[in-house]
């Protein structure tokens, strides 16, 4: 039978099945070494997970190697059905196979569905609609400014923000969107249980409380350069919008982009400087046909959101603190600002001809490196 046909077959049976077939999955998800789709054709061949769990080791050869099926074999000696449930329990995981009526409904119309998914926390909503906001690792300052802003609008406007929790435009956005009180989930290439990389702990635990942490690896699964390609799809999965804030011409950011396209999804990019590598890998999307995100206020009609101020582009002129920038002539001082430095008589004249005097503008530029907003460099040379 075909997938369409396993899913109907088991959901015809009363909660309990599902509930005894949710343990042999686990068992079958957490032992099976042979890949997602070798677990697909596996169950339409056979049937449900405990009809798998019966199978001899001559029948499984049919579909695994004999190494492979031989320590899927042994695991039925190894693996305490339900006290392996139990911990699973007692450390705050589900496991939702398929079949299971929590299973994000999203997933089941992308290319090569997870055949299960694990989550710590909550589940994206399948009423509201959502955002992956994705980018470079390896971010610029511009790029850290504007995935902080995007990831804030979301967050206000309850749009969730879906990403990987990687360092970088991945992690600030996430951040930026749960600290304006919205939620956020990330789709790991490791277990629920591993937090990675390391240095994002905060926004690991804050995942927990004010969105979830999926995975399709199980519990203690260590990150491997294998598991985040696939992982992507799940990511874009979720979305309905993907907004890509910064990423090389050659980037892992673009796979994502790639499976997108493919689910039908709307793409945006933030434009950048030709000379940008970091912004090669946008502009290049742009080229292709994806959204030009020159403001928040572009993404909110694809989410179905009226503005709520007049003007949304203020939001991109908020200094790390949080505040407006409201002076006339201090944000004349900051749109000449760049994320690269820039000498005072640049900035001088990138203000305007006549439209403030030097000694003026010294001390706005003073102002912004106490705040925070700007950064001294090499003398007499700024940049945000």
């Amino acid at each position: 039978m075909d997938k369409g046909q396993a899913r109907q077959g088991l959901n015809r049976q009363p909660d309990s099945f599902l509930e005894e077939q949710a343990v042999y999955a686990y068992w079958f998800h957490g032992n099976h070494f042979a890949g997602n789709r070798k677990m697909w054709e596996i169950s339409e061949k056979i049937g449900t997970p405990k009809q798998i769990y019966e199978c001899g080791i001559e029948e499984l050869k049919v579909f695994l190697t004999e190494k492979q099926a031989g320590r899927l074999e042994r695991s039925k000696h190894t693996w305490d059905l339900y006290k392996k449930w139990e911990e699973l329990i007692e450390e705050d995981i589900r496991f939702l196979p398929f079949f299971h009526k929590e299973y994000p409904a999203y997933l089941n119309n992308i290319p090569d569905p997870p055949w299960g998914i694990y989550v710590k926390g909550k589940l994206p909503s399948s009423r509201t609609l959502s955002a992956a906001v994705i980018g470079a690792r390896q971010c610029s300052e511009y790029g850290r400014h504007c995935a902080k802003k995007i990831g804030e609008l979301l967050g206000e406007n309850g749009i969730p923000v879906i990403s990987g929790m990687a360092r970088g435009i991945d992690g600030i956005g996430q951040r930026a969107a749960l600290e304006a009180g919205g939620e956020s989930f990330a789709v790991l290439g490791c277990g629920v249980d591993v937090c990675y990389p390391k240095e994002n702990r905060g926004l690991y635990h804050m995942l927990e409380k004010q969105g979830g942490i999926l995975s399709e690896y199980p519990p203690k699964t260590q990150p491997a350069a294998v598991n985040f390609p696939p992982r992507n799809r799940i990511i874009s999965g979720l979305s309905d919008l993907l907004i890509v804030v910064e990423a090389k011409e050659k980037s892992g950011t673009l796979i994502t982009v790639d499976m997108a396209l493919e689910q039908g999804k709307e793409v945006f990019a933030l434009p950048g400087r030709v000379t940008d590598a970091l912004s090669a890998g946008c502009n290049h999307l742009i080229r292709q046909g994806a959204g030009i995100l020159t403001s928040p206020e572009d993404i909110l009609p694809v989410l179905g959101i009226e503005k709520r101020r007049s003007d949304l582009r203020k939001l991109w002129e908020r200094s790390e603190e949080g505040t407006l920038i409201n002076d006339p002539e201090e944000r004349r001082v900051y749109r000449a600002l760049d994320s690269a430095p820039k000498n005072i008589e640049q900035i001088w004249l990138e203000c305007g001809t006549g439209q403030i005097d030097m000694r003026r503008l010294m001390e706005i530029l003073l102002e912004f490196c106490v705040t925070g907003i700007a950064v001294q460099e090499g003398g007499c040379y700024y940049r945000l």
